[in-house]
């Protein structure tokens, strides 16, 4: 990747990037690989990633090296000239892990996954869902280990299994529908 825009600066004896800097896929027709902003060699100020096809793969932010509050990645544009694709995925980051509500996508914009993150890790109620909007599975976690109580369901929405998680591990009787 080539680079331009970046103004070299010298901290304790070595050379660090400073000011606006973006790099470009090699061998790329359509440029920019990534665009930032360093603050004595540190990322700082908005991030924005692209494909190869120079669609937007995700927007963030981040603070001293750190990502920060919101994040968005979206899947590749298919269509010429349009910058960004649908979303993959939406969330916050606080210190570089994610924090708060995060909900994936389908291609088609329809719910995938939204379920909480607290440390970074899995926890509360998360939810899964088959491409139609009926549900796949529910099921809680705490500390990102399973805990709690747990549905599995068809692609019709009936349930066909529910069952009870306890530090990761299946718990007391579990019960299979038909």
């Amino acid at each position: 990747a080539s680079t331009e825009a970046v103004y070299p600066a010298t901290r304790e004896g070595r050379s660090v990037y400073e000011g606006n800097f973006i790099s470009y896929y090699k061998d790329s027709l359509n440029g920019k690989q990534k665009q930032c902003i360093y603050k004595n060699g540190k990322l700082n100020g908005p991030f924005t990633g692209y494909y190869s096809n120079g669609s937007v793969q995700m927007k963030g932010n981040y603070i001293n090296d750190s990502l920060q509050g919101e994040y968005l990645h979206f899947f590749p544009s298919k269509i010429k000239n349009v910058e960004q694709g649908a979303l993959v995925e939406k969330g916050m980051y606080r210190n570089n892990e994610r924090a708060g509500v995060w909900t994936s996508f389908y291609p088609d914009g329809n719910s995938y996954t939204t379920g909480n993150y607290s440390n970074g890790k899995f926890d509360g109620v998360w939810k899964i869902n088959f491409q139609n909007g009926k549900p796949k599975q529910t099921g809680a976690y705490a500390n990102g280990i399973e805990n709690g109580d747990w549905k599995f369901y068809h692609d019709n929405g009936n349930m066909y299994m529910e069952g009870n998680y306890t530090n990761g591990k299946k718990e007391g009787s579990w019960k299979e529908y038909y």
